[in-house]
């Protein structure tokens, strides 16, 4: 067991409630989003509302989800003020009642930019700004923390440290870009680097999640080295993007470094794991997030532009992102084994339904942010993977709500750890 800091009586089952429950509204328009694109359910004008749907999906998945994960993590590693916490968490509490209300906008037009959908409504926008602005204030006081040579605080830290860069970007592409903001590649041009900034954050955090699993926590040189490179390669193609955002030569560089740099904290970690004979923890959740991260790569490197084998590659990896978390989850937290085990196969064999699904799909031409009237007549090919993509998102989505539920009963135990 992971002995957790004694803040955490005070911010992680709150954290846990907002990852949780935005998880649960993202998978829930995920439902919808899939809908949209089989030809079966073709709805008249159905344009209108896949924009917002994808809009709001991705940003409760991105910007609520991973990093109400990420401020729980942090609550549960390092011993931070209880003023903070109570400070972060009514910022993302206020952040989720504002995206509620934004809804009254949801007629507004969207920027499907690549990483971040924006809807253009000021309460939809203040509402992400809030959000970032909380895990912000958590990722300040983290970057401070002494890492004690333990592992899963060095990569937990350097999420902060990536967490920071990502805002530093996001801040100087608003001074420095002067297009219009009303035009829909705006945010295309705000947005893209840090899009693969929060991806950085999201393999540290992942990378500390498994790393909770290792016998021996002591970190080693070579993860630290790893870990130093992975955020110094990081602050390099973000200086060279700003001495010219929207070159292709700066956006190709920042795809070179997480392609050859961004991974590899995971790998180190997953390489150590592996070589303790994982099967002893007796947790198919992280087994099984593994399996699913190996996947996402794999996804990764047949991505071509446009198409479904982003969000192949996309889902693989927060597949990976959130089964780590369960892994922990159900450590702190125990359920029936049986029963966990069975959600697991479950959860599992959806997931990789749906990313190999998505990547068949995308290669073969199905467009990533087109609905069924507009991707046109389906060859019998794209019919079975749209058909498999349909099936393995159901089945995920299902079983993830059967996840959520599972944890509920049991969110008040969290305060009885180190009692």
């Amino acid at each position: 067991m992971i002995n957790a800091s004694p803040s955490v009586k005070y911010g992680l089952n709150i954290w846990l409630t907002i990852a949780l429950f935005s998880l649960f509204v993202a998978n829930s328009l995920a439902i919808a989003l899939i809908a949209l694109k089989v030809p079966a359910f073709t709805m008249l004008s159905a344009e209108p509302l896949f924009k917002p749907f994808l809009a709001y999906h991705v940003n409760l998945a991105m910007l609520f989800w991973m990093p109400a994960v990420a401020g729980w993590v942090w609550c549960y590693f390092f011993d931070l003020p209880k003023s903070i916490i109570k400070m972060s968490l009514l910022s993302s509490l206020f952040a989720l009642i504002v995206l509620v209300v934004s809804l009254v906008d949801v007629t507004s037009k969207v920027s499907l930019s690549n990483y971040y959908p924006i809807l253009h409504s000021p309460v939809f926008m203040t509402a992400l700004v809030v959000q970032v602005c909380s895990v912000t204030l958590l990722a300040l006081f983290v970057a401070t923390k002494a890492h004690h040579g333990q592992t899963k605080l060095f990569l937990a830290k350097s999420a902060a440290f990536a967490w920071l860069i990502f805002v530093v970007a996001i801040v100087v592409n608003i001074a420095v870009i002067k297009s219009n903001p009303d035009g829909l590649n705006y945010f295309e041009q705000i947005l893209w680097a840090p899009g693969h900034l929060q991806q950085i954050v999201n393999g540290f955090i992942l990378a500390s999640l498994w790393a909770c699993f290792l016998k021996n926590g002591q970190l080693t040189k070579t993860l630290q080295a790893v870990g130093y490179m992975t955020l110094f390669t990081t602050i390099a193609a973000l200086i060279f993007s700003f001495i010219d955002i929207n070159s292709q030569l700066s956006r190709t560089i920042f795809t070179w470094q997480m392609s050859l740099f961004s991974w590899m904290p995971m790998a180190a970690v997953a390489g150590y794991l592996l070589t303790q004979k994982l099967s002893k923890h007796n947790n198919s959740y992280l087994n099984l997030s593994l399996t699913v991260a190996l996947l996402g790569i794999l996804s990764g490197m047949l991505i071509t532009p446009g198409n479904l084998t982003v969000p192949g590659h996309y889902h693989g990896m927060t597949g990976a992102y959130n089964l780590a978390f369960f892994a922990l989850l159900f450590t702190i937290m125990p359920i029936q084994k049986n029963y966990q085990n069975m959600l697991t196969k479950l959860y599992g064999a959806g997931l990789i339904m749906l990313i190999v699904g998505l990547t068949w799909a995308g290669r073969i031409g199905i467009g990533r942010k087109l609905i069924a009237e507009q991707q046109g007549i389906l060859t019998l090919n794209q019919s079975v993977a749209l058909l498999m993509i349909v099936c393995g998102a159901a089945l995920a989505i299902i079983i993830s709500l059967l996840i959520i539920k599972s944890f509920l009963p049991k969110l008040n135990d969290l305060f009885k750890i180190n009692e």
